[in-house]
């Protein structure tokens, strides 16, 4: 009975344990850790996915939205240190990131409503509720657009001149028995224009040696975001130097986000 309302209500696994364990039952579904032998092959399910997404961003988000691994074309975008980051906590609840999106309050509104959904299919998840009052906190004083009448709310990034504009998708493992499974989420960004496509394939053309995660000796490499593609940035800013990075024309640290953009339950990608 309680394993039937849990699937009525769309709920997550991990709420699903939360619902069994206030009825008095056991969990249903085991949490690994995401860096566990356990996890090993789905690990490199998701590794080859980013690899094979670029020269395009692509990054691997838990369920609080925090980054856990990222390709090399990310550091295009959100600059070095980008593993680890909270995309609410970190990006959203800063005024700083407006400044990296051209689109700026039609993304951050669009983010929040996703939170807000989440957040309803995750009743139980205390800091998830937590990071919703953040976002709503953040955006006091921001006025939510009127509907473009646009099928997505794409993000359009700033670098340095230039107006990056992409479209987001969400990959998923479709029908996971583990918590953690159920709660990642890879985070593919396209280019929505052919200027978009030059950028990005311009950056891929000047690579430079990349640092790389490594989650257990057992796993595949992730690229992180250390070490990885800088001069595109540093070229889009018409800035020759490393540390173009640390400029606020070039650095687009946001809260990004054509991840807030596609409607859940669309089979592997939400």
């Amino acid at each position: 009975m309680v394993l039937r309302l849990a699937d009525t209500l769309a709920m997550g696994l991990r709420d699903t344990n939360d619902l069994l364990h206030a009825a008095g039952l056991a969990a249903s579904y085991p949490t690994a850790a995401v860096d566990s032998v356990d996890l090993a092959p789905y690990r490199a399910v998701v590794d080859r996915l980013l690899a094979s997404h670029e020269p395009y961003p692509g990054m691997v988000l838990d369920g609080h939205f925090t980054v856990l691994a990222a390709n090399r074309p990310c550091r295009v975008l959100f600059g070095s240190d980008l593993v680890g980051v909270n995309f609410v906590r970190d990006a959203l609840a800063k005024p700083a990131a407006a400044e990296g999106i051209v689109n700026w309050p039609e993304v951050a509104w669009a983010g929040v409503d996703r939170l807000r959904r989440q957040h309803r299919l995750s009743p139980f998840d205390v800091e998830l509720g937590r990071l919703v009052t953040l976002a709503e906190n953040a955006l006091t004083g921001v006025p939510r657009p009127e509907p473009t009448g646009e099928p997505l709310v794409c993000p359009w990034f700033r670098v340095g001149e230039q107006v990056v504009r992409t479209v987001a998708m969400v990959a998923r493992f479709d029908h996971p028995a583990d918590t953690t499974l159920d709660e990642l989420r890879v985070e593919l960004l396209y280019p929505m224009d052919e200027a978009a496509e030059q950028f990005f394939r311009s950056a891929a053309r000047h690579p430079r040696s990349g640092q790389r995660l490594e989650a257990t000796d057992a796993t595949a490499e992730v690229d992180g975001c250390g070490e990885g593609v800088e001069v595109a940035v540093a070229e889009a800013a018409s800035l020759d130097e490393p540390d173009a990075l640390d400029q606020p024309e070039a650095k687009v640290v946001a809260f990004v986000r054509g991840y807030f953009q596609s409607p859940p339950g669309l089979g592997s990608t939400r």
